[in-house]
């Protein structure tokens, strides 16, 4: 489960953002790396205001099997790794034809999510519904980024 919840890290996720966005800026395509770079900058700044203004103290219930030193609501780990990984797969869609292929992404990156937010429960260090609204709240701005994207940024099809 460790291993699990390094998925959702924010050193993985930023070790998988910036070689995106390094991959992107050498195919030319920046405003594919503003969003994907939104997706998980935007979505850290909002957890970790969310989890200062909260400050929800961890459970204490079961020990902890990882050290944590921040507060509990909302997940980070839940919260960021859906904004991210969600707008890493919006943005991997945009180059698939097939609609299996872009159900494949989605569904991927759900089941990713799932161990990433279970293996926080399991390790001791989250009540379910710090995952839950993590999960909620990083889908919000994983739309968010998406729907501004569209709006503003993304070339007319």
């Amino acid at each position: 489960m460790v291993n699990y919840t390094s998925l959702g890290g924010v050193a993985v996720l930023l070790l998988i953002v910036l070689a995106t966005v390094g991959f992107l800026l050498i195919g030319r395509r920046p405003v594919d790396a503003l969003f994907v770079s939104a997706g998980l900058v935007g979505g850290w700044l909002c957890s970790n205001a969310l989890k200062i203004w909260i400050a929800r103290p961890r459970p204490d219930v079961v020990t902890h099997l990882v050290s944590v030193a921040d507060a509990s609501f909302p997940s980070g780990h839940a919260m960021v790794s859906t904004a991210t990984y969600l707008t890493l797969a919006a943005v991997l869609v945009r180059f698939l034809r097939s609609p299996a292929q872009k159900v494949y992404v989605f569904m991927v990156v759900g089941l990713l999510l799932c161990t990433i937010g279970l293996s926080r429960i399991y390790l001791g260090v989250h009540y379910p519904t710090d995952v839950f609204f993590g999960w909620f709240a990083g889908s919000v701005w994983a739309l968010t980024c998406w729907l501004a994207f569209r709006r503003f940024l993304s070339p007319s099809t």
